[in-house]
Parts: C-alpha cells; sequence; structure tokens
C-alpha cells in the first residue's frame, strides 16, 4: 500500500485526481500539500454574486456516511475522508514542502498558477518553474519517494496551425507567460529524467489537454455556461483546443505512478480536437431547459443566445488589449481575457494522444469522453445552483 502527497490537490484538477486516488485500492495514505485550505461551500456561493447567478438556490448535503463521500458533488467534502490528510503552505517553501513529503511513495505534482494577467508574471513564475523545481528536488533527496509524476499542458508544445502534433514535436510556441513557464518547469523535468537520478527512480511528465469535468472549483468553464446562457458572450474565439475529461487525466497519472515500467518519460493526453465554435455550441445545448425549447442561432439578446460570430485573431487581440489596460489602470482585479490570451484562443492547437493510449489506458480520441466532460462539468455546476 503506498502514501502518496499530491501537490496543488485543492484545485480543479488536483480534486479529481485526490477523488481517483481515494478509489485506488493500492493507496493507504493521501497527503495533500496546497497553498489555499479546501474550498468550502461557503467560499463558492460567493459566486452567486454575480448577476447572471443572482437568484440561484444553495442547498447543504450532508456526507456524515462514507459511501457518501465520493457521490457528493461539495468540493470539501473528499477532504474528509479517512485516506487524506491535508497539510497547507507554499510550494515554495521547501521545509513545509519536505515535511508533508516524508513517507510518500508518489509524488504527484499538479501544483500550479494559470492566470493569464502579465501583472501577476512575476509569482506565476515562483510557482511553476521554481515551485516545480523545489518538489523535484526534494523527492530526489527524499529516500522514500520512487515515483515523480508532473502535471505539465499541451501548451509548452505550442500550436501546428491545425497540424497534430504528439510528444516529440514542437509547434510555433504561445507567447503568453502561463505557457513560457509551463514550459520551463517541463524543460526542466524532462532534463532532470536523463540525468543524475537515483535508480529505480522514475519520472513522468503529463501534459494535459483542454480538461473539463466536475469538481471545477476554480469557476473555468462556469463562467462560460453563465455566458453562454445569458447571451452576454462578446464572440467566438476563432481558434480550437483539445477537449478531454478530467478524470481520465486523473486517472492515467495514477496509471504512470503505478505502472511497473513506462516506454517514455513524456505523455500527452488530449482528447477531441475541435473548434471552440463547435465546443460552444455543444455546451449551449445543455441550457435549453432554460429558454423553453429551441435557441436562437443569432439572437444576442435574452438567455441562452451565443453569437454566431467568430472572432478574428486581431479583433480579440484588440479587445485583450482593452481589458488589460481596464484591469491595470481601472479595476486592479484579472482581466476578462488579455493580449497573448487572445492569441492563444486563436490558433488551432490539436494534439495525438496515441502514447498515452499505448501506455497509460487513456481512451482512444475518437471515443465521445470529450461529451461526458462536458455533460458532467454542466451537472457538477448545475446542481450547486451556479448556473
Amino acid at each position: 500500500m503506498s502514501s502518496v502527497l499530491v501537490t496543488g490537490g485543492t484545485g480543479f484538477f488536483g480534486h479529481n485526481l485526490v477523488a481517483e486516488l481515494i478509489r485506488d485500492d493500492r493507496v493507504a495514505r493521501i497527503h495533500v500539500y496546497a497553498r489555499n485550505e479546501p474550498p468550502t461551500e461557503h467560499v463558492l456561493s460567493a459566486y452567486l454574486d454575480n448577476g447572471w447567478q443572482s437568484s440561484a438556490k444553495m442547498t447543504a448535503e450532508p456526507c456524515e456516511k462514507e459511501d457518501r463521500v465520493l457521490q457528493s458533488h461539495y468540493p470539501n467534502a473528499i477532504f474528509s475522508h479517512a485516506k487524506v490528510s491535508f497539510h497547507k503552505g507554499n510550494i515554495t517553501d521547501k521545509v513545509a514542502l519536505k515535511a508533508a513529503m516524508e513517507g510518500c511513495d508518489v509524488v504527484f505534482h499538479a501544483c500550479g498558477d494559470t492566470r493569464w494577467w502579465n501583472a501577476i508574471e512575476n509569482e506565476q513564475h515562483e510557482t511553476n518553474v521554481t515551485g516545480t523545481i523545489n518538489a523535484l528536488e526534494l523527492a530526489l533527496a527524499t529516500p522514500s519517494v520512487r515515483r515523480f509524476v508532473y502535471t505539465s499542458t499541451v501548451d509548452v508544445m505550442g500550436t501546428g496551425h491545425g497540424q497534430l502534433l504528439y510528444e516529440s514535436q514542437q509547434g510555433i510556441p504561445f507567447d503568453y507567460h502561463y505557457a513560457v513557464s509551463k514550459e520551463k518547469a517541463d524543460s526542466y523535468v524532462c532534463n532532470r529524467a536523463f540525468k543524475g537520478i537515483p535508480h529505480g527512480f522514475r519520472i513522468t511528465v503529463i501534459r494535459p489537454g483542454s480538461m473539463i469535468g466536475p469538481w471545477d472549483v476554480t469557476d473555468q468553464y462556469g463562467r462560460l455556461f453563465g455566458e453562454l446562457k445569458w447571451g452576454s458572450l462578446l464572440g467566438v474565439p476563432c481558434g480550437g483546443t483539445s477537449v478531454c475529461h478530467v478524470q481520465d487525466v486523473a486517472r492515467a497519472h495514477i496509471t504512470a505512478a503505478f505502472a511497473p515500467s513506462l516506454e517514455y518519460t513524456v505523455y500527452v493526453c488530449a482528447g477531441m480536437n475541435l473548434t471552440y465554435h463547435r465546443l460552444f455550441r455543444v455546451m449551449r445545448s445543455y441550457l435549453k431547459d432554460y429558454a423553453g425549447g429551441t435557441i436562437s442561432k443569432t439572437s444576442r439578446i435574452g438567455p441562452c443566445c451565443v453569437p454566431c460570430e467568430v472572432m478574428p485573431e486581431n479583433v480579440l487581440v484588440f479587445y485583450g488589449w482593452l481589458c488589460e489596460l481596464y484591469s491595470n489602470m481601472v479595476s486592479g482585479k484579472e482581466p476578462e481575457v488579455n493580449p497573448g490570451m487572445a492569441r492563444y484562443l486563436s490558433q488551432h492547437a490539436y494534439f495525438i494522444s496515441h502514447r498515452a493510449e499505448k501506455d497509460l489506458d487513456y481512451p482512444e480520441q475518437s471515443s465521445q469522453r470529450w461529451l461526458d466532460a462536458i455533460k458532467d462539468s454542466y451537472d457538477w455546476y448545475r446542481v450547486r445552483g451556479r448556473i
């Protein structure tokens, strides 16, 4: 039976990884290391202050019974499980991180800052780059640790402008600082994997696509569902992405950790490659019940509407500059989009997961798991009255 450490375990992907680890009989103890306490319903209810959620109702769901913990949609439920111990600390705090790592034989480094505001670039570098170096070097120095699984992103590979990319290929780099910081961390981990590591120690890098699914405590897709519901979306980005189910990515991490041997160090866990226009239309289909029937394809006023217009890259980038300027000079809050993210959303970033399908039992990209991901995400938001 294994004892594992999950950094960043209170985030979107971290929640799903911890939930899957709870289900795994090979895991006896799960140590969660994160900067923030596990979110509670009181914290999440702050989203109800937004206009499109102001009429929503929250209901409490008890989770005293063991068999209800994993069925509960409430984010703090999994942290009440007997397997889980929580350690609060910053990923840059080596002393606290080392203490949480002691006695663990597997480290899942899922901690990451996914924001795109230029004002937090230095802070993001500290988390994504320095934090990753800390986690890996401490894992190498901890005698009990034998496996290190790092959660990277396909963004480090750039875009092939619609051409499918696999692990050893490099497209045109994205120029927004989240991708830059993750690329630096990814390169460090990959280079470290091929030099000077103890015998029997294994490093695996997993690069997920655009993850969708339940436990999205960071509200990554909840806001989009809301904008689609009320027609507040200005336009659809002209690019495309690779959509995957977050639970499939979590299971791939666990397979990588416990597989006797793996042929490769780096694995892409992407999904269905599709345009944002198609993705938004599928997401919108789950909101038809609010409209009382079919959804208008042209109207941009009223519930359940989405613009048909695809925004050209130059228009979206200009809008990103306006958002960034407003954030820097007026609101002091993270912008809706900034120029770097606008350029990213305008690219067709598509990837192949054949290696993960073969070695990590990852679902075939031809499957319908991306539709399950959208439905599970919708259900998770819906049950808490946030859409």
